[in-house]
């Protein structure tokens, strides 16, 4: 299961506890609508966004040295302050559904 999919099956918990799921990617948006998630996906091609999160890797693809953003979950609070940060050095590797939940409720 992507981690996009472990998010997508526990949406409604993240929303009962007050948050909204945003994923970013540097892909078109286009390429993840098809993918019928309940969140949306922004399409940051340029980096901005990446950039500003601190989870930007620079010329990550081969032959394209196109950036994409590193593994990450950002936890931001109503003012959009970053209040807690899970950024993996391996794509593989995202955190769980479950300790994002309980790291909400502590915030």
């Amino acid at each position: 299961m992507s981690e996009l999919q472990g998010l997508q099956t526990r949406y409604d918990d993240f929303r009962k506890a007050g948050a909204e799921i945003l994923a970013i990617s540097s892909s078109p948006s286009e390429k993840h609508r098809a993918m019928g998630l309940a969140f949306p996906v922004l399409s940051d091609p340029d980096g901005t966004v990446m950039r500003a999160y601190g989870v930007e890797h620079p010329g990550a693809l081969p032959f394209t040295r196109m950036s994409v953003a590193r593994p990450a979950e950002l936890i931001l609070d109503e003012n959009r302050v970053v209040r807690k940060r899970f950024i993996a050095e391996n794509w593989r590797v995202r955190e769980r559904p479950e300790r994002l939940l309980d790291e909400l409720a502590r915030i």
